[in-house]
């Protein structure tokens, strides 16, 4: 094998912003937002097409590998389904989902929606560019004084498009770091979100949210409740790890034949967790560089530090300062944590273990939080998950195993 040199510089200058250049595990996930896939594209009569209640939720703690799931969807679904990925971030209203949209649906064509959007902004009294004419059968959002263009004047749009084009298969809409969208059940994004659900105008979309462990209970509260299937991800485990490091081997050009076992200890205090397997592949990276790709020359132990190094680096990320601030407690709480606990029992547990001002801040609920507010933080920064039968887990063990021993040091 020949050593991919500028490939592997390129791995490390990059990080964890950009999808593993290797992909393991999560097939049954994959294989679901398949189904669904093809369920859209089922006519339902009228020429419509769709089904209600395909809304996928992938959701975990930080460094669960979301992100890279939405890559490897986008990368793997098969013709003639197309992947709209989109991130919260840049998602404030209709118009940040619609116009991508119509760009993916026909890229020649997506200005004249584009037009629409805008002159309905203008008439409604919202910020526009007045003077651009709208086209089609937007009159009707015109004459409801939508402030946002809708769902249906999408749809209307894509009738308006010559034969052929648009929407010609399935879509799906990917947006990540969803748990970030917090809306009234009546706002317009919410509102556009419900009708992607309901598949309220007939379209073959489906809709896939990533986010963090209490996602699902930010669509609940938005509307996104009916036939909604919620996918917990979390650590890779045997085969698929073993095919994560060897796969990222060979694909770098690096030989992992008779190192298989080096391979497997520096993967086996990851515990399988996506974000510290990707610690040890930049360990291991930065080693066949200096060896020029010959694992006989790496120094396995120094690759071992290095990625524990970072591990530790990104416990302390984790540990927010209200968990810092409250440090005995979090850690009181996680040691009593118990397999089928639920966020109740957490929430029991915070005010069981808070102790009074004569003990310290580290033992007491940070100011101005509540119980049920301080146990969703910890959901929040992943020292605790949510499963889809609402019981509460300690996604990463030895992250638990880190804070309880910084709230002994407290």
């Amino acid at each position: 094998m020949e050593l991919r040199r500028q490939a592997l510089e390129a791995f490390l200058r990059e990080g964890d912003k950009s999808p593993p250049p290797v992909f393991a595990g999560r097939q049954a996930i994959l294989d679901d937002l398949e189904v669904a896939a093809r369920s859209v594209w089922n006519v339902q009569g009228e020429g419509k097409r769709g089904r209600a209640g395909m809304t996928r939720i992938i959701q975990g703690a930080p460094g669960a590998g979301k992100s890279a799931l939405l890559a490897e969807i986008a990368r793997r679904v098969p013709a003639p389904v197309r992947v709209l990925t989109l991130n919260s971030a840049d998602v404030i209203s209709p118009t940040d989902i619609l116009v991508p949209l119509a760009q993916l649906a026909n890229p020649d064509a997506a200005p004249s929606f584009l037009a629409r959007c805008t002159q309905t902004r203008a008439l409604s009294g919202s910020v526009g560019l007045p003077g651009l004419k709208a086209a089609g059968r937007v009159e009707s959002a015109l004459a409801r004084n939508d402030a946002q263009p809708t769902l249906s004047a999408f749809r209307d749009w894509v009738c308006d498009l010559d034969p052929g084009t648009g929407i010609t298969g399935p879509v799906i809409i990917a947006i990540d770091e969803a748990q970030r969208i917090n809306e009234s059940p009546v706002a317009p994004l919410a509102r556009l979100l419900q009708g992607l659900h309901d598949n309220s105008v007939g379209l073959p979309i489906a809709l896939v949210l990533a986010g963090l462990s209490d996602t699902a209970d930010c669509m609940t509260a938005m509307g996104l409740s009916r036939g909604v299937t919620v996918h917990p991800v979390g650590a890779l485990h045997g085969d698929d790890i073993t095919a994560l490091m060897t796969g990222f081997c060979v694909h770098f050009g690096i030989d992992p034949e008779g190192y298989r076992g080096y391979l497997q200890r520096l993967a086996t205090p990851c515990e399988g967790w996506p974000r510290h397997l990707h610690f040890a592949l930049t360990a291991l990276a930065t080693s066949a560089l200096e060896t020029g790709g010959d694992l006989a020359r790496v120094d396995w132990a120094t690759a071992e530090q290095d990625a524990a190094k970072s591990r530790t680096h990104y416990y302390r990320a984790q540990q927010s300062p209200l968990m810092r601030e409250s440090v005995s407690l979090v850690a009181a709480v996680l040691r009593d944590l118990e397999p089928n606990q639920s966020r109740v029992d957490v929430i029991n547990s915070l005010v069981r273990n808070a102790r009074g001002p004569e003990s310290g801040i580290e033992w007491q609920i940070p100011d101005g939080m509540t119980p049920r507010n301080f146990a969703d933080h910890l959901i929040h920064q992943g020292a605790l998950q949510e499963m889809p039968d609402h019981t509460i887990t300690c996604p990463i063990p030895t992250f638990r195993t880190h804070l309880i021993k910084a709230g002994r040091l407290a």
